[in-house]
């Protein structure tokens, strides 16, 4: 701990801290002012600085957690990654007083890597979109804005150096909508200043190789029609809601019925000057003394910038402060390619300062680099580095200079326990924590940015803090002494866990092909990435007709994904690494089971790389059909990528069975963009267009399919379960979507060799899972046995748990649901409910088949975890160490503290809970929730029926 004494005056803002202390120890009436200082990161001058001069305040004001290694800084600047395989694009945060911004790009896994590092999204304010705009770049992005609007933030500026940002966003109008957020673009021009509280940020824009500035405009047509694609993203965000309000946009209304016109994308380079406004100088005793002021608030007027009157005589506060305190700049450079070299390095915008208030020198440069940029033997960058002199800090962002570090070690150590219980189930993900070159050429000044360093600002400089940059190192060794060894749990020996090999390197004899199907569990959690789960995702591998006997390496697959939510490219290429391409050889589909965000925002990073690997050939995507659409405009935005080998079918395109309830619904005309300025148009136009049979002919010959059934599911407009059918060999697969328990899918999947069904919520969360159209554990359960599949995999789980939620009270729970959904009361549940439960699937007689687990093989599955069809039934030999792998996490929640910290204290008597009793405990709490919401639910309709009558 940093002392405070009586020598080194401090000012810190009155918050509750604060004023806390001072509650404690009241000022007295001729207390000193102390100094200009803070120990956190916020602006003095703009805070009212209290005084104290008696010990009870020095010594209150020690219990400050200021840490004696690092100095008092006004800011920091923190990374919160650098560029790994996984997510090659960097990204800072600058921590001023309550809010954060953020200068870099907003790349799938940006949201699950603030959450891993413990930073709180919700105080973001600022984004500073850097380099050239693609969905590399971008695609983090719409599933951060749904969750800043899920959680009632108000407002969150964008700034990009191109209007083309406000096309972006508008493409996605079909799937991002939160009503009472404030979103604003800000399109900013070359040398456009940004006016903040606590600093100003100049844009600056460089060009590829000689290109000229009219060049690299986006076309005519986007700058037309810039005022209607402002409207939409108005409509995406209506202001007038509440402010957390979750809906889905309606699928009638003409904004999003339309298509967008085609825009180039631009190709400058969006850098940022960052310059903090200077701080009032130092108070001065001396000089205060000198104007016979007497000691007490005078002073205090003074350093706050009041002028006072001493004996008739004004003073101004100029006369007792010294001179101001200027801050040294800071430059964000994003350089995408070698192309864009010579534009950045002979801009003169470098060296100017914005204003006056500026330092005249940059005391520290970012440097993002792209992977084309070679650093050895370039001179001419080298002199570049040199014209901001020997005391300017270089930090260097580059794939070659940055090691491959884990960006998601939490779930690294969930892995790693889950693979001591089945190791041919888990692999450890490819990472190396050293880079591949060194920075030592460049010079003392020039250094890696790493994840977990800080730079703190100060009118003294920057303080580059790296104590803390070795959290990025994964030692498999060591973790497993630290988490697994403790637990007792492990049926493997170490050296076999922390074994690094590749799970498809089995060279045994195959016996059966169809036990070799391969489930690839990328993604296993619902609604929002979290540090333990990410989103749905689902590779699916098909072994192709082979005559026995054969080895498992000599097995030819073909594969589809079934959802691709946020960052799935990300775990491949985690589980893949350089063998990545061979196996994106293989995918033939993608189906998309509805438009919810996160089951496909990591489609588009999926299609990019599949076209980099496969230079022929076509790619079906089965997917609800305003998703072309979608798709459709961003290809205007990468040309380089051949949209057109992708073949689209509509997941109605499947509607054989008959039947009212599954005829295929109509869909909308598009309208021409123009009309969207016409206030009068309300309704649109509907048509039902022909399936697609040719595409689909083709599809079934490319994957070897005899059959695709398809039925709507009982969740949000144009969402489906779907059932395939492969010839060779005969294996049957269905999976739910999103859905209630649906009777429908299962007729559509019954006899399914395999299904993957949904189980979002526990079951005593009913009433949850019946608002937000979801099944229960229980309900997955029992669709299963009522469709008599072979084997079930639960997936899609709610993100408020992730220790194993209890799969052993499955009778009590039919019996408990049963009830709850057959009871006279819930029938006159008001309308909205009783829709999301059509028919009540526990109605369904089983006959014969047992209503448990009993007699099924079933897993409940986790992230990035490799099942092989005939193996699902293995899980159950370690189901009893399951909940012990996960215990921590457990007491993480019950406990009173907020996921991650300790319980309190009192809480003694929760550590020694049995599991039985945790899980009794929690499902009491549930039913106490549901009972709640009935009763309240009763209230209403109670005063509404007075009302009528």
């Amino acid at each position: 701990m940093a002392k405070i004494s009586n020598e080194y005056p401090l000012s810190i803002p009155p918050d509750a801290l604060s004023l806390s202390i001072l509650k404690r120890a009241p000022l007295k009436p001729d207390a000193r002012l102390l100094s200009t200082r803070t120990p956190s990161f916020r602006n003095p001058a703009l805070f009212t600085p209290f005084v104290c001069s008696n010990k009870a305040h020095i010594q209150a004001l020690n219990l400050l957690e200021i840490s004696s290694d690092r100095p008092l800084g006004m800011y920091t600047l923190k990374t919160v990654r650098h560029p790994t395989s996984d997510i090659p694009s960097p990204l800072l945060v600058l921590i001023t007083e309550s809010n954060s911004h953020y200068f870099g790009k907003c790349a799938e896994g940006t949201q699950r890597s603030l959450n891993e590092k413990g930073i709180k999204p919700s105080r973001m304010k600022n984004f500073f979109m850097t380099g050239v705009l693609d969905w590399n770049a971008i695609g983090g992005l719409p599933g951060l804005l749904l969750t800043l609007g899920d959680s009632g933030k108000a407002n969150l500026t964008i700034n990009y150096g191109s209007k083309i940002l406000n096309y972006i966003v508008a493409t996605w109008r079909g799937f991002v909508y939160r009503q009472g957020v404030d979103i604003s673009i800000n399109a900013m021009n070359d040398g456009d200043v940004l006016v903040e509280k606590y600093f100003l940020v100049k844009q600056v824009h460089t060009f590829p190789n000689q290109a000229s500035h009219l060049n690299t405009h986006t076309s005519p047509p986007l700058d037309t029609h810039n005022s209607t694609l402002t409207k939409v993203i108005a409509k995406m965000f209506p202001k007038e809601g509440l402010a957390g309000a979750i809906s889905d946009p309606s699928s009638n209304i003409p904004y999003i019925n339309t298509d967008l016109p085609e825009a180039a994308n631009t190709t400058h380079a969006s850098n940022y000057i960052l310059q903090f406004h200077q701080t009032r100088g130092k108070f001065s005793v001396e000089r205060a003394t000198e104007l016979n002021i007497p000691r007490g608030p005078l002073y205090a007027k003074l350093a706050r910038g009041e002028s006072i009157e001493v004996d008739g005589k004004v003073i101004l506060p100029d006369q007792v402060l010294l001179s101001p305190r200027k801050f040294q700049r800071v430059l964000v450079l994003d350089v995408p390619s070698s192309a864009y070299l010579e534009s950045t390095m002979q801009n003169p915008a470098w060296q100017a300062p914005i204003n006056a208030e500026s330092d005249d020198k940059v005391g520290l440069v970012y440097h993002f680099l792209g992977e084309d940029v070679d650093l050895v033997g370039n001179e001419a960058y080298f002199r570049f580095l040199s014209l901001f002199g020997e005391n300017c800090q270089h930090i260097i962002s580059h794939p070659r200079y940055c090691p491959n570090t884990l960006n998601f070690k939490t779930a690294a150590l969930s892995l790693l326990k889950l693979r001591s219980l089945q190791k041919d189930f888990f692999q450890l993900p490819l990472h190396q924590n050293v880079p591949e070159r060194e920075l030592s050429q460049l010079g003392a000044k020039a250094r890696a940015l790493h994840a977990h360093q800080d730079v703190v600002v100060s009118p003294e400089g920057f303080t580059i803090d790296s104590t803390q940059v070795h959290r990025n190192e994964t030692n498999w060794s060591d973790l497993y002494d630290s988490t697994v060894t403790p637990l007792g749990i492990s049926v493997h020996d170490k050296a076999a866990v922390i074994d690094e090999a590749r799970l498809d390197s089995d060279t045994g004899d195959v016996t059966d092909v169809k036990n070799e199907v391969q489930i690839i569990t990328l993604g296993t959690g619902s609604a929002l990435p979290s540090r333990t789960r990410n989103v749905i995702s689902t590779l699916v591998r098909i072994p192709q007709p082979v005559s026995l006997p054969v080895t498992r390496d000599q097995l030819v697959y073909k594969s589809m994904l079934l959802d691709a939510g946020e960052h799935t490219l990300g775990s491949l290429i985690r589980n893949y690494g350089d063998d990545l391409p061979n196996y994106l050889a293989e995918l033939q589909l993608i189906y998309l089971s509805h438009l919810h965000a996160d089951h496909h925002l990591g489609i588009m990073s999926i299609i990019k790389r599949w076209f980099l690997a496969c230079p022929e050939g076509f790619l079906y995507l089965v997917c609800p059909w305003s998703y072309e659409k979608f798709v459709k405009e961003w290809s205007y935005l990468e040309p380089a990528v051949d949209f057109q080998r992708i073949k689209y079918i509509s997941c109605q395109d499947f509607f054989d069975m008959g039947g009212p309830s599954q005829r295929r619904s109509a869909e909308f005309v598009s309208i021409p963009f123009e009309s969207l300025l016409d206030h009068t148009l309300k309704n649109l136009d509907t048509h039902i267009p022909l399936p697609n049979v040719t595409a689909i002919g083709e599809l079934y010959q490319a994957f070897g399919l005899a059959s695709i059934a398809m039925c709507k599911a009982i969740h949000c407009k144009w969402a489906y379960s779907i059932t395939l059918h492969f010839k060779d060999p005969d294996f049957k697969l269905s999976y739910s979507g999103d859905t209630r328990p649906n009777i429908h899918f299962a007729k559509v999947g019954r006899g399914s060799d395999l299904l993957l069904h949904e189980a979002t919520l526990e079951d005593a969360l009913i009433e949850d899972a019946l608002s937000k159209k979801h099944s229960t554990i229980a309900e997955a359960i029992y669709t299963a046995h009522l469709m008599q599949v072979k084997k079930l995999v639960l997936t899609h789980f709610s993100q408020r748990y992730p220790e194993l939620p209890d799969l052993t009270a499955t009778e009590k729970s039919f019996a408990y649901l049963r009830g709850y959904l057959n009871d006279p009361e819930f029938a006159a549940n008001p309308k909205p409910i009783r829709r999301n439960n059509p028919r009540n699937i526990f109605s369904f007689d089983l006959g014969t088949l047992s209503p448990s687990l009993e007699g099924m093989d079933y897993l409940y599955a986790f992230d990035n975890m490799f099942i092989k069809y005939g193996r699902i039934h293995e899980q159950k030999a370690v189901a009893d160490k399951l909940p012990l792998a996960f215990a921590d996490e457990e007491e993480e929640i019950d406990g009173e503290g907020s996921f991650g910290e300790k319980p309190a204290e009192g809480n003694s008597r929760q550590k020694k809970m049995t599991k039985q009793e945790k899980q009794e405990k929690k499902l009491q709490k549930q039913r106490e929730k549901t009972e709640t919401m009935r009763r309240e639910r009763q209230e209403k309709e109670w005063v509404k029926k007075r009302k009528v009558n």
